[in-house]
């Protein structure tokens, strides 16, 4: 049961990368102005929704990998890869800067804290990327076996 929640989370998780990494990137590159005819309140929302579940699955892709709460930091500090531990601390990084974000969104508007966020966000996007390929050959192995 725990092979196939862990198929079910991660492709979940690879379908939500893209969604919420090409709104970041559009919330990035318009600077708090409209874009296609939509507010940015409207896509701002839209990033932190589909971030909120990323962030739901990332949790869930991490217990099933980590197994209980209490384990997790000691499965972190005695973790060997670098690639790991980056992806992890620019995963928290972003999500505590992006409370910090909207926060202040909420209260001043669009702000210069969203774009530290972004730039945060964009670098744990890539460490991601490479956590995936780093682990594609058991994504190729699951798609075998799925035919």
């Amino acid at each position: 049961m725990k092979k196939k929640h862990l198929m079910i989370c991660n492709m979940a998780l690879l379908a939500m990368m893209p969604i919420v990494t090409a709104n970041a990137i559009m919330l990035e590159c318009s600077h708090g102005e409209a874009f296609c005819g939509m507010e940015n309140t409207i896509w701002t929302w839209l990033h932190i929704i589909s971030s909120t579940l990323l962030l739901g699955l990332t949790i869930w892709h991490i217990h099933l990998n980590w197994n209980r709460l209490k384990t997790w930091v000691q499965r972190f500090k005695t973790h060997h890869s670098i690639e790991t531990k980056s992806t992890v601390i620019s995963f928290l990084l972003t999500i505590l800067t992006g409370i910090i974000a909207i926060a202040f969104w909420m209260t001043h508007g669009h702000t210069g804290v969203g774009g530290i966020h972004g730039k945060l966000g964009l670098f744990a996007v890539a460490c991601m990327a490479y956590h995936i390929l780093q682990r594609r050959a058991w994504y190729a192995r699951r798609f075998r076996k799925q035919l």
